[in-house]
């Protein structure tokens, strides 16, 4: 069966979700899927979400953006992979987020952008041949 589930920015910048959490892509500290919208405890002023397979991201006010659930590609960026994440995990100077299937792409305040996780089909960008980087670069 399929994974399914649902992230979204509300207008008071919380972000609310519902759906599959095999995976901890929910964001509550748990693998219990939800029926109804749950608030992800912990983020507040939340402007842009961005979501891949299994993992998504919440970009706030400030320029942190917070990552959470799969982590088999190291999609999180917290070097932790294959360890999946329950709880937002953080990257700071952020403008712009991305994410796709098993990987994540962010645009830092100074312009430079960096992409973690899956790259198998060199969609990074960066001319890099390593199949899986764990962490931002």
């Amino acid at each position: 069966m399929a994974s399914a589930s649902v992230a979204a920015v509300l207008p008071w910048s919380s972000v609310w979700v519902f759906g599959d959490n095999g995976s901890s892509q929910l964001g509550d500290n748990s693998t219990t899927d939800r029926k109804v919208p749950t608030r992800v405890p912990g983020l507040s002023n939340v402007v842009a979400v961005a979501a891949g397979s299994l993992h998504p991201m919440a970009l706030t006010s400030s320029g942190t953006v917070y990552t959470f659930g799969e982590n088999t590609c190291g999609q999180i960026g917290n070097a932790a992979a294959p360890t999946d994440r329950k709880k937002p995990f953080a990257l700071t100077s952020v403008q712009a987020i991305a994410a796709g299937g098993l990987f994540s792409m962010a645009v830092l305040a100074n312009g430079d952008a960096h992409a973690w996780g899956k790259n198998t089909n060199r969609q990074f960008g960066n001319g890099g041949t390593a199949a899986v980087n764990a962490s931002p670069s």
